[in-house]
């Protein structure tokens, strides 16, 4: 079919209709698209008339997919489209850009907007004929959020256009003398925004104007009935006053002839009109100078030339505390006009703390223009930060995806990921951040503030923070901020009289000076209350001519309503909805919240400024917004509206912010809660939950999870929505390790899933159940529920559930209990399900803990196997550096090289994790590597490594509740000891000892750690005998589980039994530890095993086959200090040399 030429008839033209729903011709001959997501991007490239470029489509349909996937898509997408369209050609398509032929298609929105900018009246109605309804109304692609965001967006675009064109048809029908038709356009824009007062006034003044009062006065009464239902208040005098004759003229008469008027009603003259209205005050300004604040600036230079300069260190925190209106944010502004470097500042919000990072992404946004110092960023580093800053790839637009990982690593790495950017810009120039009330931040925020105590280092980046009031998570913070030498606190108090007599004195014009003390006296010396009640007193009159008998407000509330007493009643109604909305008092919001005209919003806006209410904050440097002077403002207005007003203006302002802001639902959740409106404002909290949890915010998630809960009172089926939140909730505390809410939310999620009759919640409440008992090493509790668990995963058939059973349940058996052989059948078993159900990450976390549990059932080759595997399931590449998604499978090709006696290649793998597990704070898996990393480091002779390790792992135990005399504590202990005594220190390692109480240790690995630190410390200080008697029933428990792993602790039974002098008991030991090495392939012990054979011996052979196993593992490393500390530093090998 050849192409239609732009001459020809339009009835041959495709026809998109996209006002009011969505409809397709071909040839006036209905067109059915069947895949949504074709119908989808049919309606996007209708919408806009130039051709879009592919990578945008890309990124509207998949925002989440890496970009040579994304593009793959839309290539599979774009021949859909073409082929079910009756000609392909309609889509024109090169590399680049996409589009539609004009000269066949025909689309509605585009001859609207056409027509709405018609210069007469005829084209204007036309044109909005042509609006049927809301664009793509009923369509939707739940799947694409950047599509609906557009969708969205559109949505309001035409709807302004709609409402904008309705205004000016009105007019012009008005002033062609169309009145009729005025009114039908009038109640045509009513029709759609019933809250608009402006509109309801024109329209009341147009049925006067054609003399049906009757109309009028029904227009007035629904005007007033839906103002008072939906926003509480009623109409404006000015509304009123178009029903009362004689009042004032209407709009709508002809201008007067003023020749033809007596004098006495001639226009007065400008001067005369200027008398007759009320002039506004120059009030006194917030800016006057900083007075009385020499002493607290003088503490602030001082903390931070100290912290700058590297006293004792590099980098600290300043906190500025004092009550509310003391001047802390004053004082910062000032301080930081004159400092050089970089300053980001942020300021906290209340309800702020639903949204994760929200201040520090008002930093970083701060940076990005231009973005400069991002260049020096490693790029792995910036694609960690693209949750937080998608403006980023603007900027640097082949940035990869960030990589996922669904754990508490996630949020630990993104922490260390924030640190290290703010490092690159600190390297650059000095780096002050500024944190504006802290005590509202959310929980993310203050948990990357907790992390950077740790992980601070050398670098000169300070934080600045003020806060009112010290909240439990701020002291905390201030505790391990104080122990680390990295805080400085600066307390802003009141100002004493002759400071309060140079600032009142600096205004203009000031107060009569026998007035200072009274007003400093009753203010109690707070600067914010002096200045308030200053304006006050100049609002209304000049300050009373005896000051001992002037009333002044007594609490800094009553200045502040007494001030606003005097705005007018739009201005007042204007500034209870930014109370409301604050800190979203963008022009837009307001209008809509308020339900005004963008007219009456900036009257009351310049009002409010001038009255100073309202200032402009200039703090990001990006932007300037509109913003209370003070948040005692704020406060003072919110505490006068009625709970009815309160609650219809946050119905309002959850509407609004919706519509502005439908991705970020944590916004509207708090408003539509304290609207009442317990359905939308849970569902809301949900989402943002969810949001939260994507960005690694587990904190954040959990306060909205906990809001959400306390909703449940308000709505239906609680029962059926409190399992849900307790589901999504109980996911939470297992990341973030909360052991007891872990163990509450489990029996709640089971005995409510029980009630339900919900098998998926059952499993998933058994299953985390059996979790907690293997970290709480509760091994009969594991076996009873790991059964239950199996059995209710097989009869449902969830392979998924199944895989993360016999993998959580075979890492129990092979590590806690020592059961490797066990362990290893659940391990492998777990693979092979994971593997047939495609859950890649189970998959990967089975291999991993398959490859431990292969090296302990001696294994090494098929461990280091199975680590590789898991690794080529992750995007690791050679060099990358250390990232949580691939560090366990690097972690056991270490832990495999060790075991196969490649010590260079395991400290290689395992050295580079120590930071990262350290950053993460993941316990048990640091725990691990820095337990192993230790043995590993003292059996090379690394000891000050190897013992550093050790206490780390003790101090780490310590830290997450494990106590001395728990199995993992018991167990980390006696690793120091172990490394202690290899180095010499039995002083110390008998210290360590002594404080294990070992008597309510079950049998198992922790218990085989104890005995085998025993008996190496009983042979080292020369009782051998006590070695002997702590090593038998640790034998007898090896004999019945049978760990290759630990067939060692028969060479030590050899080396304990020949310094006792028992020659047989040592040969017989030696033997069977042979029978059971050689079963495997760990030369890891093949060494040992030789130098105890040679002590045994004495034989000259015996003593050459060791000398040649140590220097062919002597051989393998390729650094000679590592080689030689191998060598030389370990006590067994020097009795070979």
């Amino acid at each position: 079919m050849a192409l239609v030429a732009a001459g020809q008839c339009y009835n041959q033209a495709m026809k998109i209709q996209l006002l009011g729903g969505c409809r397709v011709t071909w040839q006036g001959q209905p067109l059915v698209l069947p895949r949504r997501r074709v119908r989808a991007l049919l309606y996007r490239l209708a919408a806009q008339i130039q051709p879009l470029p592919r990578d945008r489509l890309a990124f509207l349909f998949w925002p989440d997919a890496p970009d040579h996937l994304a593009r793959r898509h839309m290539t599979r997408l774009l021949s859909s489209l073409r082929a079910a369209l009756p000609e392909p050609r309609l889509v024109l398509v090169d590399e680049e850009m996409v589009g539609l032929e004009a000269a066949l298609v025909e689309v509605d929105c585009h001859a609207f907007v056409r027509g709405t900018a018609a210069p007469d009246l005829a084209g204007l109605a036309d044109a909005l004929a042509l609006y049927r309804g809301p664009f793509m109304d009923g369509f939707a692609l739940p799947d694409a959020p950047e599509y609906e965001l557009w969708q969205a967006a559109t949505t309001r675009e035409f709807h302004a256009r709609y409402l904008g064109g309705l205004e000016v048809a009105t007019e012009r029908a008005v002033a062609l003398g169309q009145l009729t038709a005025a009114i039908q356009f009038a109640q045509a824009y009513l029709a759609v925004d019933e809250l608009a007062e402006p509109m309801h006034r024109r329209l009341i003044e147009l049925f006067m104007a054609v003399g049906d009062r009757v109309a009028a006065w029904r227009q007035f009464e629904l005007c007033c009935r839906v103002l008072e239902r939906e926003l509480g208040v009623g109409p404006l005098p000015s509304t009123r006053a178009v029903l009362q004759p004689g009042s004032q003229r209407s709009r709508l008469d002809a201008a007067p002839d003023t020749a033809a008027l007596p004098k006495t009603q001639a226009p007065l003259a400008q001067q005369d009109l200027f008398d007759t209205l009320s002039i506004v005050p120059i009030l006194p300004s917030l800016e006057v100078p900083l007075v009385g604040r020499a002493e607290e600036l003088g503490r602030l230079q001082v903390a931070y030339a100290r912290f700058m300069t590297g006293q004792p260190q590099r980098g600290g925190f300043i906190l500025i505390s004092g009550e509310s209106g003391m001047g802390k944010s004053r004082l910062v502004r000032e301080y930081v006009a004159d400092q050089a470097g970089l300053v980001l500042t942020g300021v906290c919000h209340a309800d702020g703390q639903h949204l994760p990072y929200a201040v520090v992404i008002q930093m970083l946004r701060q940076t990005l223009h231009p973005p400069t110092l991002w260049q020096a960023v490693p790029a792995h580093w910036r694609s960690e930060l693209l949750p937080l800053l998608p403006e980023l790839r603007q900027y640097f637009p082949d940035l990869p995806m960030p990589i996922g990982v669904a754990t508490a690593f996630a949020q630990q790495h993104l922490y260390t990921a924030l640190t290290e950017v703010l490092r690159t810009f600190a390297a650059q120039q000095p780096l002050l951040l500024c944190f504006d009330d802290l005590p509202f931040a959310d929980e993310a925020t203050l948990g990357w503030l907790r992390s950077l105590v740790t992980n601070w280092g050398d670098t000169p980046l300070i934080v600045l923070a003020t806060a009112t009031t010290v909240t439990p998570t701020l002291d905390q913070l201030g505790k391990r901020l104080r122990r680390t030498g990295r805080l400085a606190e600066v307390d802003v108090g009141p100002l004493g009289l002759a400071a309060a007599q140079h600032l009142l004195g600096l205004l203009s014009p000031p107060p009569p000076i026998e007035l200072v003390p009274q007003i400093h006296q009753v203010t109690r010396g707070n600067p914010f209350f002096m200045l308030e009640i200053v304006r006050a007193l100049q609002e209304h009159t000049q300050p009373h001519p005896s000051p001992a008998t002037l009333p002044l407000p007594v609490t800094v509330r009553e200045a502040i309503l007494a001030r606003i007493s005097h705005l007018s009643e739009l201005a007042h109604e204007v500034l209870e909805v930014a109370a409301i909305l604050d800190p979203h008092l963008d022009e837009h919001l307001l209008a809509t919240t308020a339900a005004r005209a963008a007219g009456e919003i900036g009257e009351a806006l310049e009002e409010l400024t001038t009255h100073q209410v309202l200032g402009i904050n200039t703090a990001d440097a990006t932007a300037a917004r509109l913003a209370f002077a003070h948040p005692l403002l704020r406060s003072a207005v919110l505490e006068q509206l009625s709970p009815w007003r309160r609650m219809v203006l946050h119905r309002r302002a959850g509407e609004a912010l919706a519509q502005v802001y439908p991705d970020q639902p944590a916004l509207v959740a708090p408003h539509f809660a304290r609207a009442g409106l317990g359905e939308e404002a849970l569902s809301a909290y949900q989402q943002a939950a969810a949001q939260a949890s994507a960005l690694y915010a587990y904190g954040v998630a959990l306060t909205n999870l906990e809001a959400a809960c306390g909703l449940l009172p308000q709505i239906k089926q609680p029962t059926t929505r409190h399992l849900t939140l307790l589901r999504q909730r109980l996911a939470l505390y297992r990341t973030l390790l909360h052991l007891d809410a872990w163990a509450s939310d489990a029996a709640q999620v089971l005995a409510m899933a029980d009630a339900l009759g919900d098998s998926g919640a059952r499993l998933e409440a058994l299953e985390a159940q059996m979790s907690l008992a293997v970290l709480q090493g509760r091994a009969e509790q594991v076996d009873v529920t790991a059964t239950e668990a199996l059995a209710l995963a097989t009869a449902t058939g969830d392979q998924v559930a199944a895989a993360r059973l016999h993998q959580t349940l075979g890492w129990h058996l092979a590590d806690t209990l020592g059961r490797s052989r066990e362990g290893l059948t659940h391990l492998e078993l777990a693979c092979r399900l994971a593997e047939a159900a495609q859950a890649t990450s189970v998959l990967y976390q089975a291999l991993c803990h398959c490859a431990f549990a292969q090296r302990a059932e001696g294994q090494g080759k098929a461990a280091l196997a199975s680590a590789q595997r898991a690794l080529a399931l992750t995007s690791y590449q050679p060099h990358c550096p250390p990232h949580p998604a691939w560090a366990d499978a690097l972690r056991e090709l270490g832990e495999a090289s060790a075991y196969l006696a490649h010590w260079e290649a395991a400290r290689t793998y395992l050295r580079p994790l120590l930071d990262l597990y350290r950053t993460l704070e993941d316990p048990w898996a640091y725990g691990a590597l820095l337990y192993n990393y230790g043995l590993y480091s003292s059996n090379m002779g690394q000891h000050s490594d190897a013992i550093d390790a050790m206490r780390q792992l003790v101090v780490l135990s310590e830290r997450v509740g494990l106590p001395a005399d728990s199995a993992y504590g018991i167990w980390h202990r006696a690793g120091l000891a172990r490394v202690l005594i290899a180095a010499g220190e039995h002083g110390e390692a008998g210290a360590v000892l002594r404080h294990l109480h070992a008597t309510g240790l079950s049998s198992g690995r922790p218990y085989l750690a104890w005995a085998r630190a025993w008996a190496e410390y009983d042979l080292a200080t020369g009782a051998a005998t006590d070695a002997l008697t702590i090593l038998t029933p640790a034998i007898a428990w090896w004999r019945e589980h049978a760990s290759p792993h630990d067939a060692d602790i028969f060479i030590l039974l050899a080396q304990v039994a020949l310094a006792s002098g028992d020659r047989t008991l040592a040969e017989a030991a030696l033997t069977e530890a042979t029978a059971h090495l050689a079963k495997t392939d760990l030369e890891r012990y093949s060494l040992r095993l030789l130098i105890v054979r040679y002590q045994i011996s004495g034989h000259v052979r015996d003593r050459d086959a060791a000398q040649l196993a140590l220097e062919r593992q002597a051989a393998r490393f390729t650094d000679s200090a590592l080689r030689e500390a191998f060598v030389n530093e370990v006590a067994l090998h020097r009795k070979i040399r």
